[in-house]
């Protein structure tokens, strides 16, 4: 689809300040020009016209006063003449960040994609060579998602070109929106094989089956039914060769890496002991024997400070005696030292509920006293 995108900082532009050192500048010059410029670059966005600007544009816009406005955007810099088959045109200035239109060759790619990824002839063979896997990191796509790194998609191995069988491939939207273009993309996203026994989901198995241009052209699926595998996860057959291609190349950005142990959760672990949690590390630390991902996991400073011992055994911690009143527990908040009750952290502690009031330093409150109405009471008055 066409369009036009202006900069949010275009009216401050110094590409469009340089009218101002025009002999003739005025405020109404600089609005003149401005709008233009605009309308001129509009209609060549509208009609694909890559930022060129014909003779027959200028007067539609301008009327009587194309020349005069043409010749002002070019001595500043705005438009530069130019000659497209013979014919002599203006092209406005290519600047992201003052003018930017779609190009007729981003236009025609785009649509180019959009036709190859809607056409039987390509997407059915492929689908039934690569299954519901992605090509790059081997995760099983959501054909039904169109937004999320899920989100099943085919990719053209060769842009810019019409896709064919062995160039388009099934990829999630994470991969595919991460090669893009990019001249180093092979290295980065290495392509995995076809697979020898694709799995394909159960909408995929009922979108082939129900397929008219299937079932005339033969296509179908014959392989067993299988256990049905959540999206995100890499089939157990492909889990051995996509390790193998990402340890060859570089690894994608969603591609499942084991965690890294880091300082922080080795280093203290009375601290969280004493809590009464387990290290981090105790109970979900893998086996490094039978996951063979956790071999390239880094080691911290802590596991190599005693071979015998990875883990440094949990020091006693320094309580205080559980006979000293400073640390009572509160009945309002059940633990010791929070402050509420005295516990020694506060200035000013307060007395114990539970000790006798003879043992309280407070004053014995004074008796209460009976008012006139109570005495009336007891004499019946």
């Amino acid at each position: 689809m066409p369009w036009l995108r202006t900069g949010d900082n275009v009216a401050t532009s110094p590409r469009l300040l340089r009218i101002w050192e025009d002999p003739d500048a005025t405020t109404a010059l600089m609005l003149e020009a401005f709008g233009f410029l605009v309308l001129c670059a509009s209609l060549s966005a509208a009609h694909t016209q890559d930022y060129h600007v014909s003779w027959g544009t200028a007067v539609l816009v301008a009327r009587e006063e194309a020349s005069r406005m043409i010749d002002v955007c070019v001595r500043a810099g705005l438009l530069e003449e130019t000659e497209v088959d013979g014919i002599q045109m203006w092209k406005i200035i290519d600047d992201p960040d003052f003018l930017h239109m779609r190009t007729k060759e981003e236009i025609d790619w785009e649509r180019q994609r959009k036709s190859d990824n809607s056409n039987p002839e390509l997407i059915i063979p492929v689908r039934l060579r690569d299954g519901d896997a992605c090509r790059y990191c081997g995760q099983v796509v959501k054909w039904a998602a169109r937004k999320g790194r899920l989100a099943g998609t085919y990719d053209h191995r060769v842009p810019g070109q019409a896709a064919t069988v062995a160039t388009m491939v099934v990829a999630c939207k994470r991969c595919n929106s991460a090669r893009k273009d990019n001249p180093i993309a092979d290295e980065q996203y290495p392509l995995l094989p076809a697979p020898t026994r694709p799995y394909f989901s159960p909408e995929t198995r009922e979108w082939i089956a129900g397929h008219e241009w299937a079932k005339a052209n033969g296509y179908s699926i014959t392989s067993r039914r299988g256990k049905t595998i959540p999206p995100g996860t890499v089939p157990d057959d492909r889990k051995s060769i996509v390790e193998r291609t990402q340890r060859t190349g570089s690894q994608p950005e969603n591609a499942t890496q084991p965690r890294p142990t880091s300082q922080v959760d080795n280093a203290t672990p009375t601290t969280r002991q004493r809590t009464g949690s387990q290290p981090e590390n105790a109970t979900s630390r893998p086996d490094t024997q039978s996951d063979p991902a956790n071999t390239s996991r880094p080691t911290s400073q802590v596991d190599n400070a005693n071979p015998t011992h990875p883990h440094p055994p949990a020091q006693t911690a320094d309580l205080p005696d559980p006979a000293d009143p400073a640390e009572r527990h509160s009945p309002a908040s059940g633990r010791a030292g929070s402050g509420r009750d005295g516990t020694g952290r506060s200035p000013n502690p307060l007395p114990d509920r539970n000790v006798p009031s003879r043992n309280r330093s407070l004053p014995n409150p004074s008796p209460r006293r009976r008012g006139r109405r109570g005495k009336n009471r007891k004499t019946g008055a």
